[in-house]
């Protein structure tokens, strides 16, 4: 038989080696609660980079597109100014050509036709809309239309 201080020191060692146990056991709890927690965190991370990484795939996509829209409008203006210039050739070629074409050319455009050219500036169609509903008329000259039916 063991004696009684051998027993108190094995008891005592129980206790102890029990104590650690339960220690340990609560510390490898929290360990797991924590490595979950992590784990949670990383996927919703990993989700939000996948959406950030795709909307940025989006952005890419649409600035490509905005460049070539952008280049062919570019070349669509540059024809525009081709065909302005050429036009402004033209009139001028025939300026020079032909005199009573130069006088008619020089000569003022009557009061009614300068008012129709002239318009203020506009926030919206609705403005638009509004202004071609209240402006003036053109005077009746008190003539029939040549080509009426």
């Amino acid at each position: 038989m063991m004696s009684k201080p051998m027993m108190q020191f094995l008891a005592i060692m129980a206790v102890w080696l029990l104590s650690v146990l339960i220690i340990t056991k609560w510390q490898l709890s929290r360990a797991e609660n924590t490595l979950s927690q992590q784990g949670i965190a990383l996927s919703q991370q990993k989700n939000t980079l996948l959406a950030q990484s795709a909307a940025f795939g989006r952005l890419q996509d649409n600035a490509r597109s905005n460049e070539q829209t952008q280049a062919e409008l570019r070349i669509k203006l540059s024809k525009a100014g081709q065909l302005v210039a050429s036009r402004d050739n033209t009139i001028t070629r025939l300026l020079n050509e032909n005199a009573d074409l130069r006088r008619w050319y020089g000569t003022a455009l009557p009061d009614d036709i300068k008012r129709l050219h002239r318009r203020p500036a506009f926030e919206g169609p609705d403005a638009y809309l509004r202004w071609l509903s209240e402006s003036n008329q053109l005077p009746d000259t008190g003539q029939q239309p040549a080509n009426q039916r």
